[in-house]
């Protein structure tokens, strides 16, 4: 009998995971530029993924993510990687609703960003909710 209680128990506790599982929001990496349009849009330069080619360096790096699901006031983060190393991360509580558009920007405070391959990761509530990576490469495009 309590073998059977045991697994009932288990049983009944199962939904409650999956289901919280299933309800988490998705972060989607969308475009990457080294500007913003108006209203805070990809500009049109901006390319899906793979390689961005720019005739010179540039300072800032944003991406631009679609997301769905999510939660105000739920610790968050946005971590960069600059071939495969971490390079910045940094924690805030979600406060752009549960469906949009946002963008996340990495910039130098002195000189310009280095070719190469540039990754972000958004958390929210701990877990992994999207990602993207781009190749910067500058000159001879």
């Amino acid at each position: 009998m309590r073998r059977v209680l045991a697994i009932l128990l288990i049983a009944l506790a199962l939904p409650a995971v999956t289901g919280a599982t299933v309800d988490a929001g998705k972060v989607r990496v969308v475009a990457w530029a080294a500007t913003k349009a108006k209203g805070g849009l990809p500009p049109r330069d901006a390319v899906a993924g793979g390689t961005s080619c720019t005739a010179r360096p540039i300072k800032t790096l944003y991406a631009f993510v679609r997301f769905s699901g999510m939660r105000d006031k739920v610790p968050s983060s946005a971590t960069w990687f600059f071939n495969g190393k971490k390079v910045f991360s940094f924690p805030f509580r979600w406060e752009d609703g549960d469906a949009g558009r946002t963008a996340f920007n990495l910039y130098r405070t002195k000189g310009a960003l280095e070719e190469g391959v540039y990754r972000i990761e958004i958390r929210s509530g701990g877990r992994l909710a999207g990602s993207g990576s781009v190749r910067l490469k500058f000159g001879g495009c």
